[in-house]
């Protein structure tokens, strides 16, 4: 899921948008369970990993085809988590802001529409490995003060919706891999 917090900017000349965003995957890893510690008991439905632990956790190799710079934001440290649950579900989220390249086209300027399609899929499995999947519910959301579903900036308005069915891009000579799209 992806929690957009605002776009940060706007640059015609670079054809790049960046967004600040609070990404969040997740995925199952039954080889994991935590331990109810007796001297510790859980008591929340979750653990949270240290540093150490992320290194010794498989992670998937999320690929985003037009990124061009992601920055994990920091204040005192990096804000990121990973939480493992009792029903092995491993929860990875960070706070980043995310440039992507969009090729717009000012053909129609003053009333051009930019469409800037961000693919999300795997870079080293195939479709038969790995499959990036939007949730069905929430997959997009957004600040509280967002209102009627356009972001407002003063040259622009910013609209996003995400495709659930995957789209195919074939690379090089590997096999094709899904790509969940995003806009």
């Amino acid at each position: 899921s992806l929690y957009i917090n605002r776009i940060s900017g706007v640059d015609e000349n670079k054809e790049e948008i960046s967004i600040d965003v609070f990404l969040q995957v997740s995925w199952e890893d039954p080889r994991l369970v935590p331990v109810d510690d007796p001297v510790a008991p859980l008591t929340k439905q979750y653990v949270e990993l240290t540093l150490a632990e992320r290194e010794t956790v498989w992670v998937p190799d999320l690929y985003i085809r037009q990124l061009r710079e992601l920055k994990v934001m920091a204040l005192l440290e990096e804000l990121s988590s990973l939480r493992l649950y009792k029903n092995s579900t491993l929860v990875l989220s960070i706070g980043a802001t995310i440039i992507f390249k969009c090729d717009m086209d000012f053909v129609l300027y003053p009333l051009d529409v930019q469409r800037c399609p961000v693919d999300f899929s795997s870079y080293k499995y195939t479709v038969k490995e790995m499959r990036f999947r939007w949730r069905t519910e929430n997959a997009l959301t957004f600040p509280h003060d967002f209102g009627d579903g356009f972001f407002r900036l003063p040259k622009y308005v910013v609209s996003f919706y995400t495709e659930q069915e995957p789209q195919t891009i074939h690379y090089g000579d590997g096999e094709p891999g899904p790509h969940n799209h995003s806009s």
